[in-house]
């Protein structure tokens, strides 16, 4: 997007070029911080991150002309307490003859505020929907009469990139430190680029995963197999063979039980129902979604029970579906053939699982954990959103579904973990620990793990 004021730049720039190349450093006067919804702002607190920052702002400075900055070591961080404060610089007076004064300000905030507030009409809805956080940057450079070399901002609309890492995400940040700085430094990029032309950019960078002691100790530096969905068909390779599983839509038909008419079911899911408290208020349904394995050709059907209770807290009338109806009246179908009978529980504490959202990492490396400071809570019980377990022919399988948002998959033949995958209504990563596991197999608990009514 062209800026309003790009010839007025451009002016200030080119007369002020001569006077900036004639000072001898930038002093750094001090960068005001605030930030809505996540700690990342706290990495400002490590000197060692503070010492990279200096030193990446210090070769942009050397790349756009503008002398050295004086002190690559030492970071001044002022933390802004007051929204009305966001995207302010409050500039400090100096004295000095000789150097050019650098102020920066760096908001974080959210999408739905961001895009609440701002007057940008143009925004791809791709971008708004992918979003997940947005960092605000200002950037006043001066010489020492206090004439501007260069005033700017830029917002950058952050998503996530597709990385190998697995994992919760981080409760607390977006980004790990890396990511921060690469932010930050892509963003000054821009704003002391006198050709610069934007107001906002969209910038991709890897998530950053909350530790833990069930998931990352088993997938870090494991080989990631990669799934590629696009119309409901997710493509991947296991054991050099292609995989081709097709997930449609969700569909629901209503059980009839209360209509004398209606049709005749199977006498324990009859039993189970009306013992279902608040029975007489509550509509019951099946929910239905037709899969299909391509390449071997074979048709699925996953079919659960479910609850609509109007008095229920979780009613609402977008998600009315309350609750799966308690015992093993869940099923996957193929043709006239029950392959799977199973009982989903919600909510499943396990004390034996941790989450650490002090600490944080991309997922993938080890050494990129890093401790944050100041979290209050060092740990946390592990919630499943989601526990299945059942039968799936002869054998004892379950599903651990984790993440509030549902995006991580344990599976489990036998009592043994066999996959831990990534995703929440299809598979994006996976790390398969058992070789000799049957694709097909393989491809029928995916279908009942990223179920469409797993939300």
């Amino acid at each position: 997007m062209i800026k309003k004021k790009l010839v007025v730049s451009l002016l200030i720039i080119i007369f002020s070029v001569p006077v900036a190349t004639a000072q001898k450093y930038v002093i750094l006067e001090k960068i005001q911080c605030w930030a809505s919804q996540s700690s990342t702002m706290k990495y400002w607190k490590d000197t060692n991150i503070c010492k990279l920052f200096g030193s990446q702002l210090n070769a942009l400075l050397s790349k756009y002309n503008h002398p050295p900055l004086a002190d690559t070591l030492h970071i001044t961080i002022e933390d802004l307490n007051e929204i009305q404060d966001r995207g302010k610089i409050k500039n400090s007076t100096f004295t000095d003859s000789d150097n050019l004064h650098l102020f920066m300000g760096i908001s974080e905030i959210t999408p739905s505020a961001y895009f609440f507030h701002t007057i940008n009409t143009d925004i791809d809805s791709g971008v708004i929907i992918a979003a997940k956080t947005i960092f605000q940057i200002r950037l006043v450079l001066m010489n020492p009469d206090k004439s501007i070399v260069v005033n700017d901002s830029l917002d950058l609309i952050v998503r996530f990139s597709n990385t190998p890492g697995m994992g919760v995400l981080s409760p607390v940040g977006y980004v790990t430190p890396k990511g921060f700085l690469d932010i930050i430094k892509a963003g000054l990029n821009l704003l002391l680029n006198p050709k610069n032309e934007f107001e906002q950019i969209e910038a991709q960078v890897a998530p950053a995963f909350a530790g833990d002691n069930y998931i990352l100790p088993k997938t870090i530096k494991q080989p990631r197999i990669y799934v590629t969905t696009s119309k409901d068909i997710s493509r991947y390779t296991f054991n050099n063979t292609s995989q081709m599983i097709r997930l449609g839509e969700p569909m629901y038909e209503e059980i009839k039980i209360k209509d004398k008419k209606g049709d005749k079911y199977p006498e324990k899911l009859t039993k189970a129902i009306k013992n279902t408290n608040h029975y007489a208020i509550s509509d019951f349904v099946y929910l239905r979604q037709d899969c299909r394995d391509v390449l071997h050709d074979r048709n699925y059907q996953i079919k659960l029970v479910a609850q609509v209770d109007p008095e229920s807290p979780l009613f609402s009338p977008t998600n009315p579906f309350t609750d799966f109806l308690a015992g093993n009246f869940h099923y996957l179908l193929s043709e006239k053939d029950t392959l799977a009978v199973f009982s989903i529980a919600k909510s499943v504490e396990d004390a034996s699982n941790e989450i650490y959202p002090s600490q944080v990492s991309n997922g993938f490396d080890s050494t990129s954990l890093y401790s944050l400071p100041s979290i209050i809570f060092p740990r946390l019980k592990l919630r499943y959103a989601y526990v299945v377990t059942g039968k799936i022919g002869q054998q004892v399988f379950s599903i651990k579904c984790s993440d509030t948002r549902n995006t991580v998959k344990e599976l489990f033949l036998n009592n043994t973990l066999i996959c831990i995958a990534q995703g929440k209504f299809s598979p994006e990563k996976l790390v398969i620990f058992d070789a000799s596991l049957s694709p097909e197999l393989l491809n029928q608990l995916f279908m009942i793990g990223f179920n469409r009514f797993f939300e």
